[in-house]
């Protein structure tokens, strides 16, 4: 998973929206589709950060913003369309 996201502003905007909803579903660990800080911690600490940072960086967000960062990373993502699916995780 790290080098998945190491990688994503060499891939195209569908790799990365395909990447961020397979990171989500990992991520998930309840399966409530929703990632609370404490799941954010428990990966941020599982991609080999220390304890300290994990605990300070963790962040909850859903599916959509996951996704939002490929906006920013991927060249191409501004020519295409926002595909909003019904089942987010």
């Amino acid at each position: 998973m790290v080098s998945g996201f190491a990688n994503l502003s060499q891939g195209t905007y569908q790799e990365c929206m395909d990447f961020m909803k397979s990171a989500a579903q990992a991520n998930d660990l309840n399966n409530d589709k929703f990632i609370d800080r404490c799941e954010s911690a428990k990966f941020l600490k599982g991609i080999g950060n220390s304890e300290e940072y994990s605990l300070n960086y963790a962040s909850s967000g859903n599916l959509l913003d996951l996704q939002h960062y490929c906006k920013i990373v991927v060249i191409d993502a501004f020519d295409m369309e926002d595909d909003v699916e019904d089942d987010l995780l």
